[in-house]
């Protein structure tokens, strides 16, 4: 144990000894889990997670998100991936499937959005639904996909479901979680919708600092196409 002012008794030359406060030292170890909030700023979630996998590299992290048909919370827990977990997620994303193909949307945008990574047209782990991402994903469409009877080539839906992926967040201009909720209640995938309502999605910045480098970026690549059911 030991004792400490606060910080507004730090100027203080006089006080009363019942304004000492006396603190117990905890460690990191004494930290098994954090939860962090459904209206938290993912700046601050960042900033959070890095400080605390420092401390204790094995704590639990998780964010709690609003149950879609409950009035409740649930929480999902945030993992700390590595280059081949990355591989893993990639090899294996939630796809839709029709006529027994996979949806391919969710490979087409993600090898779309390595490619503008490479090329520094996306900086920062912030993804914005641009016109330059949907016309990547229409070029990438033709290369792997072609002229599909089964599938159409529409970047909103990928865009939209990624928010499955553990890698992948939403993040709306306002509303939080809740305003995901109410969107996808309606016809969310749009274009249109979703420059009006979604500011930008987030991904992991472990897997944003992966991508920098180009080896990592073709093997992710790589994953991606091989999961192409067409």
């Amino acid at each position: 144990m030991f004792m400490k002012f606060l910080p507004f008794q730090q100027d203080k030359t006089e006080f009363n000894h019942k304004e000492i406060r006396t603190f117990v030292t905890i460690g990191a170890e004494c930290f098994e889990s954090l939860y962090l909030g459904v209206r938290i700023d993912p700046i601050n979630k960042e900033k959070i997670t890095q400080v605390v996998r420092m401390l204790n590299p094995n704590i639990k992290i998780y964010q709690m998100e609003a149950a879609p048909n409950a009035f409740s919370l649930i929480a999902k827990q945030e993992m700390n991936y590595n280059l081949n977990d990355y591989i893993d997620l990639f090899s294996n994303l939630h796809t839709n499937k029709q006529q027994g193909k996979n949806a391919p949307h969710k490979a087409i945008l993600l090898i779309s959005i390595i490619e503008l990574i490479a090329s520094h047209r996306i900086q920062t782990n912030k993804i914005v639904f641009t016109e330059e991402l949907e016309n990547c994903f229409h070029q990438n469409w033709e290369r792997y996909v072609g002229k599909s009877i089964i599938f159409k080539p529409k970047a909103g839906t990928p865009y939209w479901h990624l928010n499955s992926e553990p890698f992948w967040q939403l993040i709306p201009y306002e509303g939080g979680y809740e305003k995901i909720v109410k969107l996808q209640k309606g016809n969310p995938y749009s274009s249109k919708t979703i420059r009006e309502h979604i500011k930008f999605a987030v991904i992991d910045q472990v897997l944003f600092q992966l991508l920098q480098d180009n080896a990592n970026r073709t093997k992710l690549r790589e994953a991606l196409i091989n999961s192409l059911d067409i």
